[in-house]
């Protein structure tokens, strides 16, 4: 299993910000690229940090793209590297932040009854109104 990140300033490389509306429009175009390679994604907003080249450490609103996924084939690796470099220049960005983290452990879909999606089994039934 693999964790996939993304992560993008909001800022120009030129100190601008952004206008709300690019930034957004790139938040969606990025977990819809994660959803068809990978069935989904979400992004979640925060403040990043970074060490310029005079040594001083700057703070900036960022967009953290999150995804776990059971492969992630060479190909994908690819989509995702066009990806951040499109993020980069519809940002005006030096560079996106875009990682691969395989590890161990278990996913599987559960549904409001309790039961892994695609069991066909129903332990929980709701209660009647």
């Amino acid at each position: 299993m693999y964790y996939l990140t993304a992560l993008y300033g909001h800022s120009r490389s030129d100190g601008d910000t952004n206008p709300f509306k690019r930034i957004q429009a790139v938040d969606l175009r990025s977990a819809k690229t994660y959803a068809r390679l990978f069935g989904g994604a979400f992004v979640t907003h925060g403040i990043g940090s970074f060490m310029d080249e005079a040594g001083r450490i700057m703070l900036e609103n960022c967009s953290f793209l999150h995804c776990l996924a059971h492969t992630v084939t060479d190909e994908n690796w690819k989509d995702l590297t066009r990806l951040a470099t499109g993020i980069g220049e519809t940002l005006g960005q030096e560079s996106v932040l875009l990682a691969k983290l395989e590890t161990e452990g278990h996913m599987e879909l559960v549904s409001s009854y309790g039961v892994p999606i695609g069991s066909g089994r129903r332990v929980w039934q709701p209660a009647a109104s």
